[in-house]
């Protein structure tokens, strides 16, 4: 096996190349996604607290200076729908959260870091010994000069 960053041979059962450090399988992070679930969730109820709050104190301004039936209703539909929103942003990240969490879960074994969709070329670790030497640059150009003898009939 090969590291995807730099190229050289790497043996079973590293976790890190030992050449250019990278990481070689994906680290579990169960941690991570109990924090961001749990800032998620935080997140969800305080949006929701301060929303009903500020649309108290909304229809509270909105009775002290004599708005109309129409107007209260219309500013509590168009709040009530931008919280809505807001509030399904938010569960749907956190739905997306759990579910990778389960999917982790189930798959113990941790997965192997997909290089990169790029070809690199090979480096001098991977390179072979040629099966012949190559040519001289000068073997075939230094001939020209030679004469040729000329078979006579």
């Amino acid at each position: 096996m090969y590291c995807a960053g730099c190229g050289s041979e790497i043996s079973a059962g590293l976790n890190f190349c030992k050449s250019c450090g990278m990481r070689l399988f994906s680290e579990e992070k169960s941690e991570n996604s109990n924090r961001i679930l749990t800032t998620l969730a935080i997140t969800f109820g305080v949006v929701t607290v301060v929303g009903f709050g500020i649309l108290m104190a909304l229809i509270a301004l909105l009775l002290d200076r004599n708005a109309t039936e129409k107007t209260i209703t219309m500013t509590i539909v168009f709040y009530l729908a931008s919280l809505t929103a807001i509030e399904f942003v938010l569960g749907s990240q956190i739905s997306k959260v759990i579910s990778a969490t389960v999917k982790k879960e189930k798959n113990v074994t941790p997965e192997f870091v997909q290089p990169p969709q790029q070809l690199y070329s090979r480096t001098t670790a991977q390179l072979t010994e040629p099966a012949q030497p190559p040519a001289s640059v000068t073997d075939h150009t230094t001939r020209i000069f030679d004469k040729i003898p000329i078979k006579e009939n």
